[in-house]
């Protein structure tokens, strides 16, 4: 797999944001226009790859005022598109949590269903379900909440406040339970 980068930035003269994904190890990098120019309200990016197709894949997530869109853009391409099953709940798309061929992020909920994904071979989100007293988790403590990935396996970092915080890892993807609690 290579490795790339994403970055965000205005061009010089253009008041709207552009994407450069790059790729470091050899030296090259491509600029894509966002989707939808002046859609700036809580806009958010995540690259994953897809084997059925064997193309990187840029995913964009943003906050309009009546429903949430995710556009999605192979790389190479120049052209996006829209995913039409998108969660309605507010996302923020990280940059560490790609597993399985999965991006995995965690978002604010009122049902303890918090850890989200999208597969970018199916191109369909999904749900991980979290550890049974994670459930219980109302919304502004799912917010506290972050996913990430660590030695292969899907983690959770919990900081229910200041003094103190849970890391938990999924040792078997996609299994209920994340069973082992790392730094309690």
């Amino acid at each position: 797999m290579q490795w790339f980068a994403l970055f965000l930035g205005p061009k010089i003269g253009d008041p709207f944001y552009v994407f450069y994904v790059c790729n470091p190890i050899l030296g090259e990098f491509i600029t894509i226009q966002p989707p939808c120019k002046g859609r700036h309200r809580s806009p958010f990016w995540g690259i994953g790859y897809s084997t059925v197709t064997n193309q990187y894949k840029l995913l964009q997530s943003y906050y309009p005022t009546v429903k949430l869109n995710y556009p999605m853009a192979e790389i190479g391409s120049g052209t996006w598109r829209s995913i039409g099953n998108a969660p309605t709940d507010f996302v923020s798309l990280p940059f560490n949590a790609f597993l399985n061929g999965a991006l995995h992020w965690s978002k604010f909920s009122l049902r303890g269903e918090f850890i989200n994904f999208f597969d970018f071979d199916t191109e369909q989100f999904g749900i991980v379900p979290p550890p049974h007293h994670f459930q219980e988790l109302d919304r502004y403590s799912s917010g506290c909440t972050k996913t990430g990935v660590l030695g292969g396996c899907l983690f959770i970092c919990h900081c229910p406040d200041f003094m103190q915080f849970d890391i938990w890892v999924m040792k078997e993807y996609g299994v209920k339970v994340l069973d082992q609690t790392i730094c309690p």
